[in-house]
């Protein structure tokens, strides 16, 4: 992040997966005297109760905040949501989820394995750069596009 003249400053804030926790972080994100240039989302859902938060609040996406999803499912795709989210292979996470049970059932230790599977992040209008900390304010994206994980 210093990289790209970021703060280098990562804060995690716990959520239980549910719209409604996602909103209850969103709305303390929205109390903070600090607030991020980014909130990353561990599911699409959680990410569009957050963007609304952030829309009946007054906070602009991406203007002021970016908000990224995860799953890239039909809710991200939503002109409404325009949601930027990263897409995993589920197929690739299934077939590797059967070999570990298999190998598990048939006493292989191999079973036991980190398995790496490939993501893509699709970026839409719910990013844009990082705001400069003098105006608070960024450009959004005028197009979708799917740019590849290296």
């Amino acid at each position: 992040m210093s990289m790209f003249g970021l703060a280098e400053r990562t804060e995690v804030l716990a959520s239980d997966f549910s719209e409604e926790d996602a909103a209850n972080v969103a709305r303390k994100i929205v109390l903070s005297s600090e607030r991020p240039t980014a909130v990353i989302c561990c599911a699409d859902q959680c990410a569009v109760a957050v963007m609304e938060v952030f829309a009946q609040s007054g906070i602009r996406v991406p203007e002021e905040i970016s908000v990224i999803g995860f799953d890239d499912s039909y809710l991200a795709s939503l002109s409404y949501h325009s949601l930027t989210s990263v897409r995993q292979d589920v197929e690739a996470i299934v077939e590797a989820t059967l070999e570990a049970v298999v190998g598990r059932i048939e006493g292989n230790e191999e079973s036991h394995r980190v398995v790496s599977t490939p993501a893509s992040l699709t970026v839409r209008n719910s990013t844009g750069p990082p705001r400069p900390p003098s105006t608070g304010s960024a450009t959004a994206p005028t197009k979708e596009r799917d740019v590849q994980k290296s």
